[in-house]
């Protein structure tokens, strides 16, 4: 997630506000259809579930620069390689 990344710039507070909103929606998508699709919850499923409550901005969490800073790359991380996932067990589904 690019915008993960973005994050890690020093930007207006409000900037902030709308990554927060992204990555919440986008991590509750992507445990919505991990569930329907598995029928049940897997990691994946309570990583990007740990993520949407740390990134919520309804009630926002308050850390400090440098735990922000780890924490929007290691959830870029995560993103990148949720995504590479689901393109190799769709690649895999083709052949």
């Amino acid at each position: 997630m690019a915008a993960l990344m973005v994050a890690a710039i020093p930007l207006p507070y409000g900037a902030y506000t709308i990554i927060r909103a992204i990555v919440f929606v986008v991590s509750i998508i992507i445990v919505v259809h991990e569930r329907k699709a598995a029928g049940r919850m897997y990691a994946w499923s309570y990583g990007f579930l740990l993520m949407a409550i740390l990134f919520n901005p309804i009630l926002p969490v308050h850390l400090g620069r440098g735990f922000w800073f780890v924490i929007d790359v290691g959830a870029a991380m995560v993103f990148f390689a949720h995504y590479r996932r689901r393109c190799a067990a769709a690649t895999e589904g083709r052949s």
